[in-house]
Formats: C-alpha cells, structure tokens, sequence
C-alpha cells in the first residue's frame, strides 16, 4: 500500500475479533461479524545470511527464492529475490513482516533446492539466517 506521499505502508498486524487475519482461515457470518483491524506500519522488514555449501565455503551466484510462508502449505506467492555475493552473502528489502520460507537455487544450470528455510520477518528489524546448500 502506499500513502498518498509516496511513502509504502506495510501490514504489520490483522485482527478479525480474537483470529490473526494474517495466518488464520476466517470464518465470515452473515451478521454479527467482528470488526477487521489491521495495523500499518512504514517499516519493512529485511532478510540478511550467508549460503554455504556442505563443506561450509561460500556458495556465491545462488539464487535465494523467498516465499510468504502460509498457514495451509509451505509456500505462499512468491516475494523479491535476491542472489548471493562472491563471499555467499545476500540482502533481501522490502519484506512485509510475516513468516517465509527461503529456498536456494545453486546456480542456472542446476535445479537443485535447499531444503527450505522459516523465518519470521519483523517490522524494522533484519532476520539473519545462514543457509546450508546441497552440492549443485
């Protein structure tokens, strides 16, 4: 969402009575529903870490998928992505606070995926994580 100076607002929270809007399935009457809340915040949250390989080296150029962790499955519609620097180093902006997963493709050529990752983003924080990646 974006205010109407340009700022972006993330959802930091979402109440519907006494369910979490944000990892619960509603349920919706025909009357007497709860009102729905939900909290904005200007601040995002960020994913930090390194990739390593079986041995503990520095896996550089993997590709880091990120996706929205939900409450049904492990995986939700897919986030910004970002890929690992020569010392297996990554950043990944701009998240809205909630739970992902992260998965870690080796490089183009290979389709090899870690097993996923679950961190939980926080609003204005950065969640570190290091990654272990099966060999390519």
């Amino acid at each position: 969402m974006m205010r109407p100076d340009g700022e972006r607002l993330f959802v930091k929270g979402a109440r519907f009575g006494t369910q979490n809007a944000l990892v619960e399935t509603l349920t919706v009457a025909e009357s007497g529903n709860p009102p729905l809340e939900i909290q904005l915040s200007p601040q995002a949250g960020r994913v930090a870490g390194t990739v390593a390989d079986e041995n503990g080296l520095p896996r550089k150029d993997a590709l880091i998928l990120v996706f929205r962790a939900t409450a049904k499955g492990a995986f939700g519609r897919a986030q910004p992505a970002g890929s690992t620097k020569d010392d297996g180093s990554f950043e990944i902006d701009g998240l809205v606070p909630g739970s992902y997963r992260l998965l870690v493709v080796n490089d183009q050529r290979a389709a090899v995926l870690s097993d996923g990752v679950l961190v939980e983003v926080k609003a204005g924080e950065t969640a570190v994580v290091r990654i272990t990646s099966p060999k390519p």
